[in-house]
Order: C-alpha cells, then sequence, then structure tokens
C-alpha cells in the first residue's frame, strides 16, 4: 500500500511542531500518524524522526549546468517495521514524488526503483557494488560520472553519488543476492582509475 507525502501549503507566517505529523489514510481503512512536511516552512525530511533510518541515497548533478536546481536526492528510508519512505527531488517543493510505503522492503525497494526506470542504470548491481565497496569508497563520497554505468545518451554530463548504510538486513539480503558479475566490475574498477587518475 502507498499514500502520497501530505504537504501543509499554509500561505501566512506559522510553525509546525517537529516532527510535524499528519493523519494518512490507507486503502485497507487504516490509518496512521505520519510525518509531513511544510512548503513555507520548508519544513523537510531532515526534521523527521531520529529514529528513522536512512537506507539508500542516489544523488545526482549537471556538471554542464553546474546549477543547485539540478542536483535531485532520493532516498529510502524506514520509519518502522514494514513501513518505508521513499522520496525523489525536493520534497519541499512541487512537484515530488514521495510516498509512504506499508509492506516488505521489497515492496518498498520495487517502488523505488520505478522512479529510477528512465535514467537506465542497473541499480541493484550499483547498490550491491557501494554495499561490497568494490569502488572503494568513491560510490559514496565522490561525484561519479553516471555514463560509466549505462550507455544512455540521456546521461551526458550527469553525475552520481550512491550510498548503501547497512542498516536493514533484509535490504542487504535482496542486494547481496542480486551479485555482480566480476566483468563488470573489473570495467567499472578501470573506468573510475581512469577518470581520477
Amino acid at each position: 500500500m502507498k499514500v502520497e507525502l501530505k504537504n501543509c501549503f499554509l500561505e501566512e507566517d506559522h510553525e509546525h511542531a517537529i516532527p510535524y505529523l499528519e493523519t494518512y489514510e490507507w486503502e485497507d481503512g487504516t490509518s496512521t500518524q505520519l510525518p509531513a512536511c511544510c512548503i513555507n516552512g520548508d519544513l523537510g525530511i531532515d526534521e523527521f524522526p531520529e529514529t528513522i533510518k536512512r537506507l539508500i541515497e542516489i544523488k545526482l548533478t549537471n556538471e554542464l549546468t553546474q546549477m543547485v536546481s539540478g542536483i535531485y536526492s532520493s532516498e529510502l528510508m524506514e520509519i518502522d517495521k514494514g513501513m518505508f519512505f521513499i522520496s525523489f527531488y525536493d520534497v519541499d517543493e512541487t512537484p515530488a514524488y514521495c510516498y509512504f510505503i506499508k509492506g516488505t522492503i521489497e515492496n518498498a525497494l520495487f517502488e523505488y526503483l520505478k522512479y529510477t526506470r528512465h535514467l537506465e542504470m542497473p541499480f541493484m548491481n550499483i547498490f550491491y557494488a557501494a554495499n561490497k565497496k568494490l569502488l572503494g569508497d568513491r560510490l559514496g563520497l565522490s561525484w561519479i560520472s553516471a555514463g560509466m554505468f549505462s550507455s544512455n545518451p540521456d546521461l551526458k554530463g550527469l553525475q552520481i553519488k550512491v550510498k548503501t548504510t547497512g542498516l536493514n538486513s533484509e535490504l542487504d539480503e535482496l542486494i547481496n543476492n542480486v551479485g555482480l558479475d566480476k566483468a563488470r566490475a573489473y570495467l567499472w574498477q578501470s573506468r573510475i582509475y581512469k577518470d581520477h587518475k
């Protein structure tokens, strides 16, 4: 089950308690108090409760535009057992694609990957490489050309960072079961070495 993140659109000056919670209705008729955001108060996911586990983070920027607006972040978070949050783009700007998922980590990961298909990148393999540090720490700390992971011509100028945290053992198992063939790992390692010589 999936519900969209609620945002407060009040225009006058106002403040919210942190965390700012709203009631969300699920398709099975149940409801849950979950975090929300405020467009005008710039209250975003950084103000979510500290108990939330950030599981995967993907950041993209375009070196051709060199603009802050060219940086987009997406995250997969665990809110509670069987409750997840996926975010794409800035959560306090419209349109944003941010959802709470009620179900398994596999359901949440499937929803998360749906929004990255247009990049034509093998993200499960990339998560595996990040998890196993096959590319050192560079994948999570340095901007790497997205073109090294895909032949998609629309990725020209696009740079990427990918981070996995290992905070959910079921997610780790899903990622580790995908594996990565040695030829692809060697290709990525050689491209990174070439780019950072």
